[in-house]
């Protein structure tokens, strides 16, 4: 008799141990690296799930609506106040570039400007109207939409569960997300003609006498040199730190390391978001709790999965239309932020000015 309850004390302690990992193993797949600060606490409200979950009215990132996710309704507080500081980061670049054209502009009420030569003065003069072309709203529009959209993409990177798979970890955290390829394409197809743009102002004003006497910094638009370097510069400044806090020039600090040794050579991953789906109640599959962790928890053996962000943003509900941004276009904001988020960006946009 006590050799019988002595082996139901072991079975029953070998159970609650596995049922204790298991929890555990759910919990981690909420725990993403790249949103620690936002991990779930007892008493927080505007954090990542516990466990991955199902919810039907994620407004920042409805493509999770209907799958099992991290992300919970009350997190969208968070979700939209970064995406409005990335905004912010991105206005103030447009806005230091107006800056430093009125810097060239004002040599032209100095004496040195009086004494120059009309060669000289015709070369300021084609700085100035470089300034102008990327300035315009039609000229950079396109590419910080797309930059937003990006953003955006990363920031709905929070809610995947599956998120282990899609990037490569070090000792101190992400140091890879495995952005897919179509990415960076559409990023650059988007960002081609400011590309150009861009660098035919960095030679305009260092062709000009004139306007490098000016004492306002030229904006640094070195990441849309070509594709490759605004990929980098996008994976190491957003992807890396989609829930930034920090002044811009900080994100915009980060230094780009050789392609070779960043980008990650593997194998097209096959696990689509159908799989998630089959792990929903609609699907007459094993939907019990130990499943759906043992399913979220597996992928193509020695693989690593994409994360397209441009894609996951465009199916976001962030108002990634640059026009909608600019306060002189009619478009359609898909959603307005509510009082807390917009007093952050306000907070955000003045700490920026007050201190640059």
């Amino acid at each position: 008799m006590r050799s019988r309850s002595s082996r139901f004390l072991l079975l029953l302690c070998i159970l609650v141990s596995s049922q204790l990992e298991l929890v555990e193993a759910a919990t981690q797949l909420c725990r993403n690296a790249l949103f620690q600060m936002h991990w779930f606490t007892h008493g927080a409200i505007e954090c990542l799930a516990n466990v991955p979950g199902l919810h039907s009215n994620l407004r920042m990132c409805p493509a999770y609506d209907g799958i099992i996710s991290c992300c919970q309704e009350s997190f969208e507080e968070q979700q939209a106040k970064h995406f409005s500081f990335w905004k912010q980061i991105l206005v103030m670049k447009i806005w230091r570039i107006r800056k430093s054209m009125e810097g060239v502009q004002r040599i032209r009420t100095q004496d040195v400007y009086s004494a120059a030569s009309e060669s000289d003065k015709q070369q300021l003069r084609r700085a100035l109207e470089t300034y102008g072309k990327v300035l315009e709203l039609e000229g950079h529009a396109n590419c910080f939409a797309a930059l937003m959209t990006y953003v955006a993409g990363m920031i709905c990177f929070s809610c995947e569960p599956t998120w282990k798979k899609r990037v490569l970890l070090g000792a101190h955290g992400v140091i890879r997300v495995n952005i897919a390829e179509t990415t960076c394409t559409a990023l650059w197809e988007s960002c081609a003609d400011f590309s150009v743009l861009a660098t035919q102002l960095r030679q305009a004003v260092f062709d000009s006498r004139l306007a490098i006497m000016q004492s306002t910094p030229f904006e640094n638009l070195a990441m849309f040199d070509d594709q490759q370097a605004l990929c980098d510069w996008a994976h190491d400044a957003i992807a890396l730190h989609p829930f930034t806090t920090p002044g811009e020039a900080e994100r915009e600090a980060t230094p780009a390391r050789a392609a070779q040794d960043r980008r990650l050579r593997i194998a097209e991953a096959n696990w689509t978001r159908a799989e998630l789906s089959a792990a929903s109640p609609s699907s007459g599959s094993d939907n019990s709790f130990s499943s759906v962790v043992r399913r979220l928890e597996s992928g193509p053996p020695q693989q690593m999965l994409e994360y397209d962000a441009i894609k996951a943003g465009h199916l976001s509900g962030f108002p990634i239309n640059w026009h909608d941004y600019s306060g002189k276009s009619g478009g359609r904001v898909r959603h307005r932020l509510s009082p807390l988020a917009a007093l952050a960006v306000t907070s955000t946009l003045a700490a920026v000015i007050l201190f640059h």
